[in-house]
């Protein structure tokens, strides 16, 4: 009889597999996002480029700060429209 230890292995690489491809997702979904946003808050060209700076340098904790800060800020806002042409 097979030991379990290898079913087990297999099962956690798919696991933390899946949880890195889901997280790299949402860093580029968050890069995309900043590198097309024109609504900036402070409507400074500076404001663009260090956000910019902080989702690629900082990862997924610079993507996760950039999701709560702006974008879901500024999609929650009225006053904005969307940052892409389908609103994405």
């Amino acid at each position: 009889m097979q030991s379990p230890e290898p079913i087990f292995a297999t099962i956690a690489f798919v696991c933390l597999s899946l949880i890195l491809i889901i997280i790299t997702i949402f860093w580029v979904r968050m890069l995309i996002d900043a590198f097309k946003r024109e609504d900036w808050p402070s409507n400074s060209k500076d404001t663009k480029i260090l956000w910019i700076l902080v989702v690629f340098f900082a990862g997924w904790i610079g993507a996760l700060i950039y999701y709560i800060v702006i974008y879901k800020k500024m999609k929650n806002n009225r006053n904005y429209p969307p940052s892409g042409p389908l609103g994405v």
